[in-house]
Parts: structure tokens; sequence; C-alpha cells
């Protein structure tokens, strides 16, 4: 096999605008540290992390993707009725049903577009966004 190569003309796929969603609470090294056995130093010379966000007891990863997305939408100058396809991608998602795209669509104000979730750990994101391009390139979204 050769690879493949789009046709000339072939729709591609871009980002127009991105959002972001970081909870209020803060928790650094040596807070951790009282609640394992650990040290500032040990986390920071392993990997570099100072602080770390946490979401509060009421906050859920519907809540923060919602935002998130309002902030790409409103950033990209993209109306809720303009999307066809939403994506989450999640392994940390409370329910089992409905998933959160769905919800995340409707509290969006999307009227009727696909919506899955990609429950793929860390590499979650990179799987997403594939199927995000894939979709819009094959005409699907």
């Amino acid at each position: 096999m050769t690879g493949f190569t789009l046709p000339t003309g072939a729709p591609g796929a871009q980002i127009l605008g991105v959002g972001d969603y970081r909870p209020a609470r803060v928790m650094d090294n040596v807070e951790i540290s009282t609640l394992v056995d650990t040290s500032d130093t040990w986390i920071r010379e392993r990997t570099g992390i100072v602080t770390r966000r946490l979401a509060a007891t009421d906050e859920s990863v519907v809540d923060m993707a919602t935002a998130a997305a309002a902030k790409a939408l409103a950033a990209a100058g993209v109306s809720a009725h303009e999307i066809d396809l939403v994506l989450v991608a999640t392994c940390s998602q409370l329910e089992r049903l409905p998933g959160a795209a769905p919800v995340v669509a409707s509290r969006l104000g999307i009227p009727s577009p696909g919506a899955l979730d990609v429950n793929a750990a860390c590499a979650g994101f990179c799987y997403a966004l594939a199927h995000a391009s894939d979709a819009v390139r094959t005409g699907t979204a």
C-alpha cells in the first residue's frame, strides 16, 4: 500500500475556535503530600507539576464540557444550530446513561446533532479529534 491521498478539492477540516474551563479549586503538591506518601520535590522532579485543578463536588464533566464548548462556539463565531456532531472525550462520566455528549448538546441548544462519548482515557482527545475531522471530511457532519 502506498498511502492514501485526498483527491483534489476534497473537503478539509479545521479548528475554528477553542474554549477552556478550569475549576476554581487549586491543590498544590504540599496539600497532596498530606494525603499520600509523597513530597512537593518528588512530584516536581518527576512530572513538573506544581498545582492542579479539582472540580467542586457539584461540578460534573458535563458542566465543565458545556462551559468550554460554549466558549469554543463563541470564539469560532458559530451558532449552536450550525453544529452537526458533538463529541466528548472522557472516561470520568459518573452516569452510564445518558452519555455526556448528548447532555452537553442539549444544554448548548444544539437541535439534533449526532452525539457520542469517546472513552479512551488519555488518548480520547486524539481519537475524538480524528473522528471529528473524518466526519467533516466525509460530509457526515
